[in-house]
């Protein structure tokens, strides 16, 4: 898992970024947030992330997606958040990021769908 960018907008964070399986076939359903132990409510929005299939060498572009994640009215730290994707944690503590400017300047990194993230986006912005 990799994260691209994050942003806070009000109370609402938008965070950006890719998952990817050498072997499986993944997709948006896999992936869930949980803050304390808990699950917490999202929106996401996912699309193709050919550019990392290429440079990951992996065999399918089945097995990797990027997404956008929106969880509205969070509040605590964003270091207490974990992604859950294919049996694996990943504590945003321990990601790197880029905290984000605005909305445009997580839609910029998307490679393709770009209008339907952008619609997606639309009521945080």
């Amino acid at each position: 898992m990799n994260l691209d960018f994050v942003i806070s907008q009000g109370t609402s964070l938008v965070i950006s970024g890719w998952v990817s399986h050498k072997t499986l076939s993944i997709n948006q359903d896999c992936l869930s947030v949980k803050q304390a132990d808990n699950k917490v409510g999202m929106s996401i929005s996912s699309f193709q992330r050919d550019d990392v299939v290429q440079r990951l060498q992996l065999n399918n572009e089945d097995n990797c997606f990027g997404f956008i994640v929106i969880i509205d009215d969070f509040s605590g730290s964003i270091d207490n958040l974990t992604f859950e994707h294919s049996d694996t944690t990943f504590s945003m503590s321990k990601l790197r990021y880029r905290k984000a400017s605005n909305i445009a300047e997580i839609l910029s990194n998307i490679p393709e769908k770009r209008d339907e993230a952008k619609a997606f986006s639309k009521p945080v912005v």
